[in-house]
């Protein structure tokens, strides 16, 4: 009965330290990215939340005048900004679908540049990150443009932006986040 007893207590206490051990290691958020207009379509975000994430990104209501009026307030971002480890998870997202689209070459999270945060509209998480999809190291450039989503201008310069020759081809814009 003894050793009946102990055999129970030993599996008990290896399934603790292993689950422990396991849940410990699988940390990390996992998520879907969509670009702007797509969690628009598929209504992860609405119109006010477009033009929350554009008054943060341009940096108040420039290039948005004629739909925001001075008086126009953000949603506030809540949380304020990204943890470290939603950080990671995000690029860590965008890592594997690149990777998994079959891709002619392979990135690592080394090639995606930390993740710049524009508030999070329930639940979904609107950031802009820059990141190689040949898996070059940066070289940013200074070029400016703008994108237009249903109606809403979003300003893009020196950080994110879109510099692409034959060598090397880097992907930028904001997204938005929904963990899974």
């Amino acid at each position: 009965m003894k050793i009946k007893t102990g055999l129970i207590a030993t599996a008990c206490l290896v399934t603790c330290i292993l689950t422990g051990v396991l849940g410990g290691c699988a940390n990390t958020t996992s998520g879907r990215v969509y670009t702007l207009q797509q969690a628009y379509d598929n209504q992860i975000i609405a119109y006010k939340d477009l033009l929350s994430i554009a008054y943060y990104k341009n940096g108040g209501t420039v290039y948005n005048e004629e739909l925001m009026s001075e008086e126009f307030v953000p949603e506030p971002m809540a949380p304020e900004s990204l943890s470290d480890e939603l950080n990671r998870s995000i690029k860590q997202t965008l890592v594997d679908d690149r990777n998994s689209n079959n891709a002619s070459v392979s990135i690592s999270l080394k090639n995606i540049a930390d993740c710049r945060y524009y508030g999070t509209y329930n639940g979904a998480i609107a950031f802009s990150t820059l990141y190689s999809e040949n898996g070059s190291d940066f070289i940013l450039d200074t070029v400016e443009h703008t994108e237009v989503t249903e109606g809403i201008t979003f300003y893009y310069s020196s950080f994110s932006n879109f510099f692409d020759t034959q060598s090397y081809h880097f992907t930028s814009g904001i997204f938005i986040f929904v963990e899974s």
